[in-house]
């Protein structure tokens, strides 16, 4: 009777999935817009302020953009964090950081804002996160957000975005 003899060859694909911190740097990719009366716009990256200020009860909208990513077009995003620190000014507290919705700059090649228009006219993700957990926390708290995996996948979707 033939022998027969079968060969089964198993091959294990690994996939590695990069990861990267990028830092906020003190420059004009970085800054915030109080935005009750008369609206007081602050370019620098001290601190990414969110909420309501207590003493003016102003509200208070900040961006970051973050340069030299290299992410392909239309690569996965398997998660993605901001991750930072409490800090506040005023002994007691002085920042309240309710309801805090963070959205995406839908732009193939984002520019930071130079003035309140300009902030104003960023065109939105439709993909956004709620914030919620920010408020009364001791200084020096170290703070994650809720994963904004698909605003980023939001962005690097679009026809037009290049990675880095």
């Amino acid at each position: 009777m033939p022998t027969s003899v079968r060969s089964l060859a198993l091959a294990r694909t690994v996939t590695t999935f990069p990861t990267f911190t990028k830092l906020v740097v003190a420059s004009a990719d970085d800054g915030r817009l109080f935005t009750n009366g008369a609206p007081l716009f602050v370019v620098d990256s001290v601190a990414v302020i969110v909420g309501t200020e207590d003493l003016t009860g102003q509200n208070i909208a900040s961006w970051l953009r973050f340069t030299g990513v290299a992410v392909p077009r239309r690569a996965t995003i398997r998660s993605a964090k901001l991750n930072g620190q409490i800090w506040q000014e005023r002994a007691g507290g002085g920042i309240s950081g309710h309801r805090t919705l963070l959205y995406g700059n839908n732009a193939d090649d984002a520019v930071a804002p130079i003035n309140t228009n300009g902030f104003n006219n960023l065109d939105r993700t439709d993909s956004s996160v709620a914030w919620d957990a920010l408020s009364e926390l001791a200084n020096d708290t170290p703070i994650e957000s809720p994963d904004i995996s698909a605003i980023i996948q939001e962005i690097v979707n679009r026809g037009g975005w290049k990675s880095g």
